[in-house]
């Protein structure tokens, strides 16, 4: 049966309400603040719709809340190349990345953020 449901999340349309449901439940346990069980919950949901930008981007804050920037930028980018007129992906990246120290790269990033936010 789990074979089924991931081959259905291949497009996404049989797939979504679950993975939808997923991420529900992993945004109450970052808000009861069980990051890692959130995170084990979003990487189902991944798994079951490999493009799905709310997992991958609170998989990406889940790393920032367990001080762990590095393993977060990853996950900021996936959802750039997926869709790069995602603000809040450009301004996380852009924190984690000040965060590691580089501040030219995080700055570029950040003020990509605001020029999508401040264009709509």
């Amino acid at each position: 049966m789990q074979a089924k449901r991931e081959m259905k999340g291949i497009d996404g349309r049989e797939a979504l309400p679950e993975a939808e449901y997923l991420w529900r439940q992993a945004r109450e346990k970052v808000n009861d603040g069980e990051c890692q069980q959130a995170m084990d919950i979003l990487h189902r949901a991944v798994k079951i719709v490999p493009h799905h930008l709310h997992s991958l981007i609170k998989i990406g804050t889940c790393y920032e809340y367990l001080n762990q920037s590095d393993s977060a930028i990853p996950y900021y980018e996936k959802v750039i190349q997926i869709d790069p007129f995602y603000a809040d992906a450009w301004f996380n990246k852009g924190m984690s990345i000040r965060k590691t120290g580089n501040e030219k790269e995080a700055t570029l990033c950040i003020e990509r953020a605001i020029e999508l936010c401040c264009s709509r």
